[in-house]
């Protein structure tokens, strides 16, 4: 008996070691286990983190091409206007023009109803219509406005050429025109550049604004604070008549032509007088200048002969015995009287050209005077 409870002791105590060792084991994957768990668990967190970033960044890209396809499908539209609208003009014999923003047509604008022109927009002609005109901030007018209605000019627009209204005209700030005329009132906005004014109502004009060519009116004339008109303010009765003044500028047109041919005429015929009579002393000089030297060369032959007979006189009475040198020719300076030898090229004195044939001509002139 004593035996098997030994046995059994022994068994227990077997098993209760494979236990400890199991349970050691098991501490040892739990800590296996855990610690991948740990390293798992900062890996997914490391990913998340540049799969975040990569989202933001993507989200970021995504936002910036979304942002240029808009750009790019406005810049594509405004081009498919200016195509659409480019070197032609636009015309219409009932309906009001509308023209969008920034649009450029490189013609003009006419109708028998009202135009609008919206912000931006660029015309290079003319705008002629039958109702009112409306000018959109920051656009630009090539030619001139004819409206029969009213004319309004907003913020920051410049007109190039003449306004001409039918009704009332009003310009908004930091425009700039040329000269306006109104049938009735015209308003002008602060910080505007104005040519002239002719108002066949009241004016008012706004703070430091200026004007060029001065103010002409009918009613009434209020100005605001550092206003600059360089030209005279004047009363008048009313607006002269459009077709009135283009009449008389056709006049008068045609007066300066007939006046311009008359003056053209009259300066051709002294052109040819002139060049008649300079013709005609021109040949007169030349044929007695010719004369001239005729004698002058007839004069020289004779002083030449006259000199080799007494050169031969003179060898005839020399003695035999004694040979006398030559005498070396001299020449007389024509400018300074001075005396050089034939053969120089200019004077010693002051340098006179001495080969030229009207200073031969002199020199031997002198030199005859000389011996005589």
């Amino acid at each position: 008996m004593k035996d098997h409870n030994t046995g059994l002791e022994l068994k227990i105590k077997k098993l209760n070691e494979e236990n400890r060792k199991l349970k050691d084991q098991i501490k040892e994957a739990k800590e296996i286990v855990s610690g991948v768990e740990e390293k798992v668990r900062r890996a997914v967190d490391k990913k998340d983190q540049e799969l975040a970033k990569l989202r933001g960044h993507i989200s970021k890209i995504g936002k910036e091409a979304e942002k240029a396809i808009v750009h790019r499908n406005r810049e594509i539209e405004h081009l498919r206007g200016m195509i659409k609208t480019r070197a032609f003009a636009i015309v219409s014999q009932s309906e009001d023009i509308h023209l969008p923003p920034n649009t450029e047509i490189h013609g003009g604008i006419k109708t028998t109803k009202s135009v609008v022109v919206e912000t931006g927009a660029t015309v290079r002609g003319d705008i002629a219509c039958g109702g009112d005109t409306t000018i959109s901030p920051k656009s630009v007018i090539f030619g001139s406005i004819d409206a029969n209605g009213n004319v309004d000019i907003q913020k920051g627009t410049e007109i190039k050429k003449p306004i001409k209204s039918g009704g009332k005209v009003t310009i908004g700030e930091g425009c700039k025109t040329e000269i306006i005329t109104a049938k009735t009132s015209v308003v002008i906005g602060k910080g505007s550049l104005i040519k002239k004014v002719i108002s066949g109502g009241s004016v008012e004009i706004g703070d430091k604004v200026e004007i060029e060519d001065g103010v002409e009116y009918v009613g009434s004339v209020s100005m605001g604070k550092h206003v600059k008109i360089k030209g005279p303010i004047s009363s008048i009765e009313e607006i002269p008549d459009k077709e009135g003044e283009e009449e008389d500028e056709k006049e008068d047109e045609e007066e300066d032509d007939d006046e311009e041919d008359e003056a053209g005429d009259e300066v051709e015929e002294e052109d040819e007088e002139e060049f008649i009579e300079v013709g005609d002393d021109e040949e007169d000089e030349d044929d007695e200048e010719e004369d001239e030297d005729e004698e002058e060369d007839d004069e020289d032959d004779d002083e030449e002969d006259d000199k080799e007979d007494e050169d031969e006189k003179e060898l005839v009475e020399e003695e035999p015995e004694v040979v006398k040198k030559p005498k070396n020719k001299m020449v007389t300076c024509p400018k300074c009287g001075s005396s050089n030898m034939e053969e120089s090229l200019q004077c010693y004195t002051c340098g006179e050209n001495l080969r030229d044939e009207p200073t031969k001509k002199m020199a031997t002139r002198r030199r005859a005077k000389s011996k005589r």
